[in-house]
């Protein structure tokens, strides 16, 4: 619109108050438009009485949670498992190294003890008492020279297997050798 015309215009002169829509129960309003069948009286309405009810607190309605919050909540059970797995094992390894404290203080103890229990023993067996004891007490004399004997074990050994024939007569000749073996013994 040009200026001019605007300034022109009255701005209040087509206020509308209410609905601008056509209403076609009431067509002498609007008699620019021309029908060929006349519209339809709408039936009176009818005034429902409604009884008002007493009020009840509405329920929530319970939405489906999405696939994110699920998979989060998943994770973080997950997670706590695996805290409560890996607390379980601190535990026992806290238990296992206490254990082995103990064991490390009871060997030191009976090294120790073991120490202890071998001056003990060497101090037992002196040799010089020993010997003083064997001299003095039990007359015994230490060997002479002429006394010592080496043997020479130089040779190679040797075995040899005899069969019953190289051996004798049998069980006779076995019975023989034992009464022969049993008189030497006992005639001595």
């Amino acid at each position: 619109m040009p200026q001019s015309e605007q300034s022109n215009y009255d701005f209040n002169s087509g206020a509308v108050f209410g609905s601008l829509a056509y209403d076609f129960t009431h067509p002498e309003f609007y008699t620019e438009f021309t029908m060929d069948e006349p519209i339809a009286q709408a039936p009176p309405e009818v005034e429902e009485r409604v009884e008002p009810k007493a009020q009840t607190a509405a329920r929530p309605v319970a939405r489906p949670l999405p696939k994110a919050v699920v998979a989060t909540v998943g994770c973080f059970a997950v997670v706590g498992v695996l805290l409560c797995i890996l607390l379980n094992y601190h535990i026992q390894l806290a238990g296992i190294s206490d254990n082995s404290a103990n064991l490390q203080e009871e060997i030191g103890k009976l090294k120790t003890q073991q120490d202890m229990l071998l001056i003990t023993y060497e101090s037992a067996f002196n040799l010089a008492e020993i010997e003083e004891y064997a001299i003095g007490t039990l007359g015994m004399q230490k060997p002479r020279n002429d006394q010592i004997f080496y043997i020479d074990n130089s040779s190679p050994d040797l075995a040899v297997v005899l069969t019953p024939e190289e051996g004798g007569g049998g069980f006779m000749d076995s019975f023989g050798d034992l009464i022969s073996s049993l008189g030497e013994y006992f005639g001595k």
